[in-house]
């Protein structure tokens, strides 16, 4: 997001940066990958395992609970799950193959904290 303007003292603290909604946070790393959000629910019939949903819906996870104050059970509902299990175990994921430095996700990841 570009703006003109003077900052506000939040977006001071924030190194300059726009606080972002869920959704702001969700569309920005759906365009990383090139995807659509709807592209990341999961549903009873169809749970989508290929590598770059995967990791597009588990980097959206990781950076709704370290962006956000919503709890895991809000993050799992905006992806289809009802329990808080799955976006804790998303973000454990996402943090080991950061440490990892994962062929998919650390570059993602790297990009995206330029830009949340």
């Amino acid at each position: 997001y570009s703006y003109v303007g003077t900052l506000t003292k939040d977006e001071i603290k924030n190194g300059g940066k726009v606080k972002m909604s869920p959704t702001d946070i969700i569309h920005q790393v759906c365009k990383y990958f090139n995807l659509q959000y709807k592209d990341l629910i999961c549903t009873r019939k169809k749970s989508n395992r290929k590598r770059n949903i995967y990791a597009c819906r588990s980097l959206c996870i990781y950076f709704l609970c370290k962006k956000t104050a919503l709890p895991l059970k809000e993050i799992g509902g905006y992806f289809g799950k009802s329990e808080h299990t799955t976006p804790r175990s998303n973000r454990i994921d996402v943090e080991e193959k950061i440490k990892i430095k994962d062929l998919i996700i650390y570059p993602a990841y790297l990009y995206l904290c330029e830009i949340l």
